[in-house]
């Protein structure tokens, strides 16, 4: 479930899942959500910030899609400390886990509080994040293709968004094209091989979500 209190695109835009007049703090002059993360730290009220966020993992739920974690869009709940209890207090409501930047660099950042409340709850997150990418598209296979070969031990997540660049996506993605060549690594048979002769076990967040949840 991709949490969302922006909509960062000038030509591609979003409001919120609630009726606009119940979110006056969430929406610009045109009822769409924020164009940044910063434009929502400074006029967006923590109470309606999180009724809307559990609206639209509801609505998700409502629909019959099986929720299998939460992440943050464009890391708004993660850049803060009190965004981030929210993030927090939404994982360990649903029971669900989350994208997490490092341990790391949370407690650099000051926020080592979080990860108290976070191991209270018994939330789930894997144990690294990546969330860089090739700086070309033309680097693209090099630049995986060593990382899944130097990848720690652990639980992994790659952050990157695998797309065809069609028309639409072209229209208002600036990326557009590296967003293509992820997609075309990913899903070739030489990574298959390559992640059978690493032995990267691959998992998803189904898997972590029953970890949370106490299943076997």
């Amino acid at each position: 479930m991709h949490l969302t209190l922006t909509a960062e695109w000038d030509s591609y835009k979003w409001g919120p899942v609630m009726a606009r007049r119940a979110m006056p703090s969430l929406v610009d002059e045109r009822g769409y959500l924020w164009q940044t993360v910063a434009q929502v730290y400074e006029h967006a009220r923590l109470d309606e910030a999180e009724a809307e966020l559990r609206a639209q993992i509801e609505k998700a739920l409502a629909a019959g899609i099986d929720v299998t974690h939460l992440d943050s869009h464009m890391g708004t709940l993660q850049l803060r400390a009190d965004y981030h209890e929210i993030y927090a207090r939404l994982a360990n409501d649903y029971r669900l886990p989350i994208r997490l930047a490092s341990r790391r660099r949370i407690g650099i950042e000051g926020m080592g509080a979080i990860l108290d409340q976070l191991d209270a709850f018994g939330v789930v997150t894997p144990d690294h994040l990546v969330f860089s990418g090739p700086p070309t598209a033309p680097e693209t296979e090099s630049y995986w293709t060593n990382l899944i070969r130097t990848l720690k031990p652990g639980v992994t997540e790659i952050l990157c968004h695998p797309a065809l660049a069609r028309d639409e996506l072209k229209s208002c993605a600036r990326d557009a094209f590296q967003r293509e060549a992820d997609f075309r690594y990913f899903t070739s048979e030489k990574v298959r091989k390559l992640v059978a002769d690493e032995r990267v076990q691959l998992v998803g967040f189904r898997e972590l979500r029953d970890l949370m949840r106490g299943k076997n």
